[in-house]
Parts: structure tokens; C-alpha cells; sequence
């Protein structure tokens, strides 16, 4: 399973200068966070991971 967060920690490990460029080019903070994050639910869904938890059955 690959997570939002752990899409955005690896950008903070390997492509930190591109991520603080990234974020400064938005207006505040909050709006950086939520660009981010939407960022990598698009590019998830580009790609075809699943946007759903696997839920386990009850048999």
C-alpha cells in the first residue's frame, strides 16, 4: 500500500529542492498542503492505485 504521506515523504527525501519550490509557489501554507496532496491523489489515480483500504471479509 502506498499512501499520500508516504508519497510526500519520499519527495522530501529525494526531490526536496524541487518539493520547497513546489510549495513556495503557493500562496500560504495551507494552500501548499492541500495543492500537495492533491498532486499526489491525481497522480495515484493517473496511475491506477487504488484510492480504497483493503477491507477485510467476514466469512
Amino acid at each position: 500500500i502506498v499512501t499520500t504521506r508516504m508519497m510526500i515523504d519520499y519527495m522530501k527525501e529525494h526531490h526536496h529542492d524541487w518539493l520547497i519550490e513546489y510549495l513556495g509557489t503557493k500562496k500560504n501554507e495551507d494552500s501548499a498542503q492541500k495543492a500537495l496532496y492533491a498532486l499526489c491523489q491525481n497522480f495515484a489515480k493517473r496511475h491506477g492505485f487504488s484510492s480504497r483500504a483493503p477491507v477485510s471479509s467476514n466469512v
